[in-house]
């Protein structure tokens, strides 16, 4: 269930905070890099995660292919 204390960012707010597209943002969802919280079938992401994919070092690029 969601905390009411901590703040959830929507897919395009949290791809703005990122530096990255919604298609990217879904792609972490996707491949479980990214917890998400599901209200009213809405994908919501929470601060904490965000927070932790800022600190973490990403390579400029295009990821690699999963195939």
């Amino acid at each position: 269930m969601l905390e009411t204390k901590e703040r959830y960012y929507s897919i395009r707010e949290a791809a703005s905070r990122l530096g990255v597209s919604k298609r990217r943002v879904y792609q972490l969802i996707r491949s479980r890099n990214i917890r998400t919280e599901t209200v009213a079938n809405v994908l919501l992401v929470p601060e904490t995660e965000l927070q932790r994919l800022e600190r973490e070092e990403r390579r400029p690029g295009r990821p690699k292919s999963s195939i």
